[in-house]
């Protein structure tokens, strides 16, 4: 038996470098291009056939690639009471519906339909979509088990075990990397399967909390968590040094969350969160236990509380927001509260304007966020886990989840953490895992810590990297001297990348031993130097 090992790839970027009056840097974060590759949605498809609560047995598994703004706007398609407005999430809903009463196969030619034995009234609507969608390239199948000459008439019309709605907008960081200095990876994303199967308004890598790039924001902070920001601008504090503080651009560590974000949504109606001064906005009251307010904003936060459903209100009409774009509306209340997505409850006379723009076409909604004034308007940032360091001093992680909003799962508990993932605390902050976390000093440099962690199914102890618990990576960064530091998205998803290649080893491995499987992302941090 070998020793355990813990191995920790460590990124040094000095922020405060410079050439003449020129930036020497460029650190941004960048989402993923909407150009799928063959490959790429096979390795979507392989990971969700091989894990899950079945693991170690696989499943058939039907990947559905979203339009991502080609949707064409339904009329009247619902679910849950809810007026659908994005025809793929009405397409994903028909094809989920299919798969769990078995009758969703595919042939012996590669080809999904609906079995002999499907009796549904919608039954017309789901072949046209299957019909729509593969015509369009935009159907995978992923089978089970083997096929070929030997089975013959076994391998015929293997049932569908689950559809997967994609959001194209993913990639490689070691392919986006190539061009770069240095890179890592950036927010959480939706990627284990309760986080959709019950939702047609969650799409897989779809990301969690707010995404800030060239300064619009993507997608809002409907989580109270800390960002990593990257800021235009640079205010002197009393932790810079001379240097740093004389108009640099400078990356911060925020807290942000509802309460610093404004929407303008379609038809040019405005509303804005408690801490946003916005002349003409309707202010928002987030999550509020009795309705009644102009405007009203529910997030998945609210479920942690065992609120579903947002109140029934005759006088009110409710708008689901995912991203950039309202996906969902009803008239009355009683909108289910997506497990990644905000609702905004208008009054109707505030709301007029805002329908009859959906029905004209525009589901565009524009985000701002307040950062603060150190902040001034964010180039690029992401939302991350808990605080590490704070004004110096170490953070208790425990400690800060309790003054964050980390709950959401319909069947967690109160030491729910990364919403909508269910996680137990102890498991991420107590046990050793992979994990990434970023640190700043007070003048000007920049740390990037990943543990590198391995499956239990497939760890060899001596062989593997047994990971560090977020503490480890915090006391490491003390020692380095920051002044401020945060925990990122960990697990399979953590990743340096350095000089085109990956300088850390992922832990995914597919449950075959030694087989590391770099992991898909929607986006990724990366640091160009002149």
């Amino acid at each position: 038996m070998g020793e355990a090992v813990t191995r920790v790839v460590c990124l040094e970027i000095d922020l405060a470098d410079q050439v003449s009056s020129a930036p020497a840097h460029e650190l941004s974060y960048r989402q993923a291009r909407p150009q799928p590759y063959p490959d790429d949605l096979l390795r979507h498809a392989q990971y969700y056939s091989v894990f899950g609560r079945q693991a170690p047995a696989h499943r058939s598994v039907l990947l559905f690639v979203g339009g991502r703004g080609q949707e064409d706007a339904t009329q009247e398609v619902r679910w849950h009471g809810t007026a659908v407005v994005d025809r793929d999430r009405a397409d994903y809903q028909l094809l989920k519906t299919a798969a769990e009463r078995r009758v969703l196969v595919a042939e012996t030619d590669g080809r999904v339909t609906l079995g002999p034995d499907a009796v549904l009234d919608d039954h017309d609507a789901t072949l046209v979509c299957l019909e729509r969608l593969d015509r369009d390239g935009r159907l995978v199948f992923y089978p089970a088990g083997k096929s070929d000459l030997r089975l013959g008439a076994k391998a015929a019309r293997q049932p569908v075990d689950l559809v997967v709605p994609i959001n194209p907008m993913s990639t490689l960081l070691s392919r986006e990397a190539v061009t770069a200095t240095a890179g890592f990876n950036g927010s959480y994303f939706v990627i284990v399967e309760e986080e959709f199967v019950s939702d047609p308004f969650s799409f897989a890598m779809d990301p969690i909390g707010l995404v800030i790039t060239d300064e619009v924001v993507v997608n809002p902070p409907i989580y109270r968590r800390p960002a990593f920001l990257v800021t235009r601008d640079t205010y002197g504090n009393e932790n810079d040094d001379l240097l740093y503080g004389g108009g640099m651009r400078r990356a911060l560590i925020r807290t942000i969350g509802p309460e610093n974000w404004s929407a303008t949504l379609p038809g040019g109606v405005v509303v804005a969160g408690r801490s946003v001064r916005l002349p003409g906005a309707m202010p928002m009251a987030v999550n509020p236990a009795q309705d009644g307010a102009e405007c009203s904003v529910w997030t998945p936060t609210a479920r942690a509380a065992g609120t579903f459903t947002t109140p029934q209100d005759d006088d009110r009409v409710d708008f689901v927001v995912v991203g950039e774009a309202v996906v969902g509306l009803k008239e009355g209340g009683g909108t289910r509260i997506p497990m990644n997505a905000a609702v905004i409850g208008l009054q109707k006379r505030y709301a007029s304007p805002v329908v009859t723009a959906i029905r004209g076409g525009d589901r565009v909604v524009k985000h701002q966020v307040d950062c603060g004034p150190d902040a001034g308007r964010p180039l690029h940032g992401t939302q991350g886990w808990v605080p590490l360091i704070r004004d110096g001093r170490p953070c208790d992680p425990m400690v800060e989840l309790a003054g964050l909003d980390f709950a959401g799962h319909e069947h967690g508990s109160e030491d729910c953490t990364i919403p909508p993932v269910f996680l137990p605390d102890r498991y991420v902050v107590e046990e050793n895992h992979a994990h990434l976390a970023i640190g700043l000093t007070g003048d000007g440099r920049m740390y990037v810590l990943h543990a590198e962690g391995c499956e239990v199914r497939t760890y060899r102890e001596g062989r593997d990297s047994q990971g560090a618990s977020p503490i480890e990576l915090r006391d490491r960064l003390v020692a380095l001297g920051c002044v401020e530091a945060i925990a990122m998205d960990g697990g399979g998803s953590a990743a340096i990348a350095w000089k085109g290649g990956l300088a850390s080893k992922p832990s995914d491995r597919f449950d075959v031993s030694q087989l590391a499987v770099e992991r898909l992302l929607p986006g990724m941090w990366l640091f160009h130097r002149e």
